[in-house]
Parts: C-alpha cells; sequence; structure tokens
C-alpha cells in the first residue's frame, strides 16, 4: 500500500512534533510505511500527483489544505482512500466527519477497516470545494474577518464578524435551478448536512447539493436565514438540486475562505470523483 502523509507548514496550528508523532503512531500500530510530503506553495498537491500515485494520503491541515489536496487527487484522476487530521483553526469538515477536532481523537478515530464514504466535490466555476459555498452574509463574515483573531480564539472570530455584518447591504441575485427562478440576497449551496461542522440545516440523506435560501429580501430575510442556521426552528425550506446557476456574483466564500468571482455569473456543480473518506464510527 502506497502511503503519503501531506501537511501544510502554515495551518493554523501547525506544530511539526505533533505530526512525526502521528506517523509513527500510525505506522506502528498498523504497519504502515507512511512517506511525509510537506506541501511548499499553493496548489502544490495539484503537481505532486501529476506523477505520484496513491493507496492512501493522509492529510494533516485545516479545511483549506484539505480541499487543495482534494483538488490535486480529483484533477489529476487519483483513486484512493483518504484521511484528515485536523491542524487547523477551525476544523470544520473533521468536525462533520465527526473525525475529531484534535490529532489525538483524529488517531483514536483511524481504523483501515472503517466505512469507506465516497467523497463527492463541489465546482463553483472552476474552483473546487469539499463543503460549501456561500454568497450574501455568509460570505460577507468570511471576507471581513480579521485573520489575527483568527489565529487566537478559532472559529468565534467568525461570530465576531457575523456580527458586524448583520445590517450590512447585500447584492440581490438571480438562482436559477430545477428549472426555476430565485430571487436571494443571500445563499449556502452545502454537500452535508451541517453547516461549520456543528449545526445541523438538514436532517436526511441526500446524494444532492443541500441549498439554504431566504427569498425575503432585506433585514428579516437575513433573520430567518440566521434562525435556520443556529437554532433548532428549521423555519427554511431546504431545497435540492445537482446544479445551481448564479448571476453576477462577487464576494463569496467556499470551505471557509473568501473568494471573488468579479461579477461573474457561474454554475455551481456537485461532482462524483474516485475519492473515498475512512469515516469513522461505522
Amino acid at each position: 500500500m502506497k502511503v503519503y502523509g501531506i501537511y501544510n507548514p502554515a495551518s493554523g496550528s501547525f506544530d511539526i512534533s505533533q505530526i512525526n508523532y502521528c506517523v509513527s503512531y500510525l505506522e506502528k500500530k498498523y504497519k504502515l510505511k507512511i512517506e511525509i510530503v510537506e506541501s511548499k506553495y499553493p496548489k502544490f498537491s495539484n503537481d505532486f500527483f501529476k506523477n505520484n500515485f496513491a493507496d492512501l494520503v493522509i492529510v494533516f491541515g485545516g479545511d483549506g489544505f484539505i480541499r487543495d489536496v482534494v483538488e490535486g487527487l480529483y484533477i489529476n484522476k487519483i483513486s484512493c482512500l483518504v484521511y484528515f487530521i485536523p491542524f487547523g483553526t477551525v476544523n470544520v469538515l473533521c468536525r462533520e466527519l465527526k473525525i475529531g477536532t484534535s490529532y489525538k481523537k483524529a488517531l483514536n478515530n483511524f481504523s483501515l477497516n472503517s466505512k469507506k464514504l465516497p467523497l463527492n466535490i463541489g465546482l463553483a466555476g472552476d474552483k473546487v470545494f469539499v463543503q460549501m459555498f456561500g454568497i450574501g452574509f455568509d460570505a460577507a463574515s468570511v471576507k471581513n474577518v480579521n485573520i489575527r483573531l483568527k489565529k487566537n480564539i478559532g472559529r468565534y472570530a467568525y461570530v465576531i464578524s457575523a456580527l458586524k455584518n448583520i445590517f450590512g447591504k447585500f447584492d440581490i441575485h438571480q438562482i436559477y435551478f430545477d428549472k426555476k427562478k430565485f430571487q436571494t440576497e443571500h445563499l449556502i449551496v452545502n454537500i452535508g448536512n451541517f453547516y461549520a461542522g456543528s449545526y445541523k440545516i438538514y436532517n436526511k440523506f441526500s446524494d444532492k447539493f443541500k441549498i439554504l435560501i431566504s427569498e425575503d429580501i432585506g433585514f428579516f430575510g437575513l433573520i430567518k436565514f440566521l434562525i435556520h442556521i443556529f437554532t433548532p426552528f428549521k423555519i427554511l425550506d431546504i431545497k435540492l438540486a445537482g446544479v445551481v446557476k448564479i448571476e453576477n456574483v462577487t464576494d463569496a466564500q467556499i470551505d471557509g475562505d473568501y473568494v471573488n468571482f468579479d461579477g461573474k455569473g457561474i454554475y455551481v456543480r456537485l461532482i462524483n470523483t474516485k475519492i473515498f473518506i475512512l469515516k469513522p464510527g461505522d
């Protein structure tokens, strides 16, 4: 079995001694030979996996780095298993998958006998995401987050940024899916069932996007949007689709990172890959 352990030295809680401990633990317990790879620049995985085959890739990093590695595997058509060990600031995907938010919990939850969960990805234009795409309030909160504060207090930096944006002004977008047209300021296109790894927005299984959209314009529409995400009261109707068209996109967020689409119209598509996650608990 060809196994790579790829890490990002710029991750929010990077510690090479802890990564070395993880590698030693996994090699000893599972009789693996793990080749350690440092990601040396943005999109490093796109280049690395052009010439390197893998059976299992263990990713040490946060949400943005997980996305980069998955993108590298996807564009190079690599069929393999993946597992994530959290070394980021927020670690949203590891929360949702119940891998854990510390490297020790992730190690305890690792098993080669775990259920192999197919990894679907999203494409927003030509940009890959593994969790969610958002515009409106969601994007503004990510765009305006204080990076220094994020390093110090983690996910709570987004809460502070969100509070500052409650009374902001947002663009109105035309959204199309399932042969219907919608108008909204706020939209989340989610692959999983959770927002930020902890807040459940949809209760059923579906292999389509879960689309959270508030069609009310203005402050009242935003309040409904937030109530649905952060309280037990699910007052919006989650819609399901595999493709979403959005006109005039400027500010957006993918997997917690800000992206500017320069006012372009884009398609958001759900894509099947040949990648499988080792899912704890099964």
